[in-house]
């Protein structure tokens, strides 16, 4: 655990990212914004949804590249008694392991390609260790369950989830399991792995794909 924050994540990849607690009024401004404008074009403010848009209980932040506000999530703890994890999260109804739940986790359409997602996920989970939490967990739309599983969550089988106010949307309880060091360490080695991926696709992308790039060497 304590190598989580000493990630061998290039400079270069990272220059220009952070991550910041939602504290001013200004930040408060702005995560409103983008979760309105986002849920807004998804259709997800519905009347009949049960889903929480707003947590006053949560502990929010928003992610930055450079001076723009380009995505932002929340986490709240988790009762053990909760109806959708205590039934489907291996071990943690009726025990004493604390849970964090991650919500609101959105990137502008401009940045859902990039390490921004892994990096806000990657401080998700050390929020989690550092506060003494057993499990991450999570429930996110079938569409967006595979970014979850490819950073190390474990999906759970069960019946589709409604809770987004409409019938189509299928939701599913994903977990992170923060117990075990060995388990913490791969999901560090994940998080590594992702971002090297990402950025030599990227790179990829810029240097010998897009017409507006000239085609320059890179040296590894």
């Amino acid at each position: 655990m304590e190598r989580w924050d000493s990630l061998s994540f290039s400079a270069t990849a990272l220059d220009g990212y952070a991550i910041c607690p939602v504290q001013s009024a200004q930040a408060q401004a702005a995560y409103s914004d983008l979760l309105k404008t986002t849920y807004a074009k998804l259709g997800f403010l519905e009347p009949n949804s049960e889903f929480e848009i707003v947590s006053p209980n949560a502990t929010r932040f928003l992610l930055h590249y450079e001076a723009e506000h380009i995505g932002m999530y929340g986490l709240r703890e988790v009762p053990s008694e909760h109806a959708h994890y205590a039934q489907w999260v291996p071990g943690f109804a009726g025990s004493q392991d604390r849970a964090l739940e991650v919500h609101n986790f959105i990137l502008t359409q401009a940045h859902r390609g990039q390490i921004g997602r892994v990096l806000m996920l990657h401080h998700a989970v050390g929020y989690a260790l550092e506060h003494g939490y057993a499990y991450l967990v999570g429930i996110a739309r079938y569409s967006a369950l595979k970014f979850f599983v490819d950073a190390g969550a474990v999906p759970v089988y069960h019946p589709p989830l409604h809770l987004l106010g409409k019938s189509d949307l299928r939701d599913f309880v994903m977990y992170f399991d923060l117990r075990q060091p060995g388990d913490v360490d791969y999901l560090q080695q994940r998080a590594e792995r992702l971002i090297h991926q990402i950025c030599v696709l990227h790179a990829l992308k810029t240097d010998f794909l897009s017409p507006q790039k000239r085609r320059r060497p890179r040296h590894s």
